[in-house]
């Protein structure tokens, strides 16, 4: 996991370490957000096996873009 870029405490103030902040505050760790990046061609072969220079096309290619639009939806 990627380290917190900030911290935040109950009130909303930010903080960049959590030891910044008052004794006996909560703090929330803050990180970065990632943007998803589709599986490759190769790395679709890699998966399911290699066809030789065929690409991924038809029913392959629909499961695997209703695989990734699934964990988009879960992780936001």
């Amino acid at each position: 996991m990627t380290k917190p870029v900030a911290w935040m405490d109950a009130g909303g103030r930010l903080y960049q370490f959590p030891d910044d902040a008052d004794r006996g505050q909560t703090m929330r760790p803050l990180y970065l957000e990632r943007p998803w990046v589709n599986l490759t061609d190769d790395e679709i072969k890699e998966i399911i096996g290699s066809w030789g220079d065929t690409p991924v096309k038809g029913y392959t290619r629909k499961l695997m873009d209703q695989i990734q639009d699934k964990l988009k939806e879960k992780n936001g």
